[in-house]
């Protein structure tokens, strides 16, 4: 079993022992000259008919539903993938798919769907663990995040203020509008 493992993985590694490396070596043999077939139990008939899961249905489902809402594009666009604008959390998202299938369709956990998208950080030990089903993240944008807010009138009357008092006193004031990176040399 362990030199079956060795060849579907991949796994190069070597044997703890060198008893260990001719039991494998041995089996192996056996294996690969035997001429009955029943003796070895293929497992890809584990893996379904070809690719098609239970949760077919709620897939298609979040597939459609995807492509109505447009997902939008990174704010400093570094990559291909897409990003959700609407769906703050995947139980709001697994709700809303729910809501528009059968009851009697399979819903997956609010988990194995998380990892049908693309990982925060693809470098990461645990993007190994999604499958990219769908070609996006599931991040909220912080430009989503102050599109609007409650006090955003109190914060407009108060830059109608500001503006207006160094209108007045243009003479003994400046008033420099400024983002998070720039940088102004003052004297």
């Amino acid at each position: 079993m362990r030199s079956i493992y060795a060849d579907l993985t991949g796994d190069s590694s070597a044997s703890e022992t060198e008893l260990i490396k001719g039991v494998d070596q041995k089996a192996a043999e056996f294996l690969l000259s035997t001429e009955e077939e029943e003796i070895i139990y293929d497992l890809r008939k584990l893996n379904g008919e070809n690719g098609k899961t239970k949760f077919d249905a709620f897939w298609e489902e979040t597939q459609k539903y995807i492509e109505v809402i447009v997902p939008a594009v990174h704010e400093r666009r570094h990559g291909e993938q897409l990003y959700l604008p609407f769906i703050i959390s995947i139980e709001q998202l697994r709700n809303t798919i729910q809501k528009r299938l059968p009851t009697s369709t399979d819903i997956p956990s609010n988990e194995w769907l998380r990892l049908q998208f693309w990982p925060k950080n693809v470098t990461s030990l645990r993007a190994l663990q999604h499958t990219g089903r769908f070609d996006l993240k599931f991040v909220v944008q912080q430009r989503l995040l102050r599109a609007t807010h409650p006090d955003a009138k109190y914060c407009a009357v108060q830059y109608k203020y500001l503006r207006n008092f160094a209108v007045k006193l243009r003479n003994f004031s400046k008033l420099i509008y400024l983002d998070d990176k720039s940088i102004v040399p003052l004297g």
